[in-house]
């Protein structure tokens, strides 16, 4: 196997990273093939081991170290979280348990984001909720006042704890979504411990 062709089966495998960690990662098997120059390409293959191992390395790497930063913003966060899954399913185990696992982890993925969904529309009912009761409030304010005072203070009521639940709502997504991150990194340090 020659540098094309090992570049050729790495890319093959990495083309499952987000396109930002997929370029850091070929540039940095780009740069270690030209660091060793082509009289020391066969060397350079041989210390990488094969290409389906040099890319679990990689993934496994590039999990570890976004799980140990804290990452900003939610699309960063998700990148960390999917490199995360992609290792842990990167283990060298036998396919069906990988398979099994990545189907587990994609069902408790799916039930966190639909109780995250589910607790983000409630808080915005309570959010939209709350303007239009005010302003139903306005047009019976002279024929019906201390109905229109009730839903005044029912749609002010709403509008705060709708305020107060998106904003609760966004910060326990950003809590879970770091830790999910950090859980996955855990898993991956224990992982590289057993191996080293």
């Amino acid at each position: 196997m020659n540098r094309t062709e090992y570049m050729n089966a790495l890319e093959k495998r990495l083309r499952i990273l987000p396109k930002e960690n997929f370029n850091e990662a070929m540039d940095y098997f780009t740069e270690y093939f030209e660091d060793a120059g082509p009289e020391r390409e066969q060397q350079a293959i041989q210390d990488l081991g094969s290409p389906d191992t040099a890319a679990e390395q990689i993934i496994t790497n590039m999990a570890i170290h976004k799980a140990s930063v804290p990452q900003k913003g939610l699309r960063r966060n998700m990148n960390a979280l999917w490199i995360g899954i992609l290792a842990v399913c990167a283990v060298p185990i036998a396919l069906p348990f990988a398979l099994m696992l990545l189907c587990v982890l994609i069902m408790f993925l799916l039930c966190i984001l639909m109780v995250l969904a589910a607790l983000a529309m409630a808080a915005f009912a309570f959010l939209i909720c709350g303007p239009v009761a005010v302003a139903a409030s306005f047009t019976v304010l002279f024929s019906a006042p201390a109905t229109a005072i009730s839903c005044l203070g029912a749609g002010l009521f709403c509008t705060g704890l709708g305020l107060l639940a998106v904003y609760g709502v966004f910060q326990l997504c950003r809590y879970v979504l770091i830790n999910l991150v950090r859980l996955f990194g855990n898993i991956l340090k224990k992982k590289g411990e057993r191996h080293a």
